[in-house]
């Protein structure tokens, strides 16, 4: 890096954000809404509804401008300039589909839109689609660098693991999508959430890799941002294998109900799920918190050498 630039997308803060500070208060806040709702819930399910909703959609929005500003870091053009646009637009439809589904029960009515709904599953799919061609595009770029990467026991485990929950996803997609939309909007679901879960288990496996090159390259922000960013993928997969086969074992509870099995599995496979959204906000905070340490890095080229890469920039 031998240029400056003259324009800053990030405008380099007085003091230092503690940035740590601010992810454990979100976390800790957030976590704490989710146990409010399980007791406002026997007392008003809508205004439960709106409380987890409005959390889920408001840390998916942060999560979406830190990505949207990390993305700007980087010249029109370049690699990681897609990647986190694509990144960026993952939460947004998480709260899309949440808000979809749980429209609803926030507005006391307990029907849903298939328009909506449909809309909303066709988003998820897209959007991880989206983001398994820029993760190739990340790799390949790392590729270009020279680097070798040294796969460990652990990264092929996860790998594993992965293709693990995807297979059992798909096997179970049918009760799967009959616990989300409901009998009638079953088969509306399940076609269009397929793409989904094929598309998410290359995303878990490619954020492994991606992840272990910036660990090669000296770790630091960006690699717990890539961490992060591949833990939300697997924990996506997760929900909809576990939410998938406990539906097909148990009736999904509604509203508020007696705490049995049934009820602590489909709400751990919710925190699963809630949890995502906490795990993409703070991938998206460690690079924005990464590209503000660093500054503008638009004026910065891609070349095979990889003299440009920089472990709290990428």
């Amino acid at each position: 890096m031998t240029a400056q630039s003259t324009t800053a997308p990030f405008a380099t803060p007085k003091e230092p954000m503690n940035w740590g500070t601010r992810r454990s208060l979100v976390g800790v806040l957030y976590l704490a809404i989710q146990f409010s709702v399980l007791i406002i819930v026997h007392h008003s399910e809508q205004i439960a509804s709106i409380l987890e909703s409005s959390c889920f959609v408001g840390l998916g929005a942060a999560a979406t401008v830190l990505a949207f500003r990390n993305a700007r870091s980087f010249a029109p053009g370049q690699t990681a300039r897609r990647a986190w646009t694509f990144i960026a637009i993952m939460p947004m439809a998480d709260a899309v589909a949440y808000a979809a589904f749980t429209m609803g029960d926030v507005l006391g009515t307990h029907s849903r839109s298939a328009i909506l709904i449909g809309i909303a599953t066709a988003l998820l799919s897209v959007t991880r689609i989206m983001a398994t061609v820029a993760f190739v595009g990340i790799v390949r770029l790392y590729r270009k660098t020279g680097l070798h990467l040294y796969l460990r026991a652990r990264d092929y485990l996860a790998m594993v693991l992965v293709t693990a929950l995807e297979v059992i996803a798909l096997l179970f997609s049918s009760s799967g999508a009959r616990a989300s939309g409901g009998p009638e909007l079953q088969s509306l679901v399940l076609w269009l959430s397929i793409p989904l879960v094929i598309a998410l288990a290359p995303c878990s496996v490619l954020g492994v890799i991606i992840w272990r090159y910036t660990t090669i390259m000296g770790g630091g922000l960006v690699a717990k941002a890539w961490r992060a960013n591949l833990l939300y993928g697997a924990a996506w997969l997760t929900y909809i294998a576990l939410n998938a086969v406990v539906a097909y074992f148990f009736v999904v509870p509604q509203g508020a109900v007696p705490v049995t099995l049934p009820y602590v599995l489909f709400v751990g496979a919710d925190w699963i799920l809630k949890g995502s959204e906490y795990l993409i906000f703070l991938g998206a905070s460690y690079q924005y918190e990464a590209c503000t340490g660093i500054g503008d890095l638009s004026y910065v080229s891609e070349s095979p050498s990889g003299a440009e890469f920089s472990t709290e920039a990428t």
